[in-house]
């Protein structure tokens, strides 16, 4: 009896760790779906044309956020969060840590000292490596 009820309560949980973070993904890209795109060119005019940073710099990072958490580049935008609009997770994220590799070995390549832990959204991520 103890038994069945351990190997269910184990099913229950395996099955959470799978839907959850499935649904969480699902709804964050239905939000992102319904944005209309933005090619680098449009994304930066709307954005950046009055920072300081590259068009091309924005782009590249625009597009190495969207790779590795695997989103759409075209639909992201720059109050998009970590975690919210992009890169959902349960517990963990797999995608969110690789970034921070990234953009860690970015920070040391560039020589910039970037704290990771205060990144919550796109421009966040963007201004902090495009300063350069």
């Amino acid at each position: 009896m103890n038994v069945t009820v351990v190997l269910a309560g184990a099913a229950i949980l395996a099955g959470l760790g799978v839907v959850i973070p499935w649904l969480r993904r699902r709804q964050s890209g239905a939000a992102l779906e319904g944005r209309e795109s933005l090619d680098d060119e449009a994304f930066y005019a709307r954005y950046y044309a009055e920072s300081n940073l590259t068009k091309v710099l924005v782009g590249e990072l625009r597009h190495e956020v969207a790779e590795t958490l695997k989103v759409p580049a075209a639909k992201l935008r720059p109050e998009d969060r970590f975690g919210k609009q992009m890169g959902t997770y349960w517990i963990t994220s797999e995608d969110l840590d690789v970034l921070a590799t990234k953009g860690r070995n970015r920070a040391k390549a560039l020589g910039l000292a970037v704290d990771l832990q205060k990144l919550n959204t796109l421009d966040d991520y963007i201004r902090s490596f495009a300063k350069s």
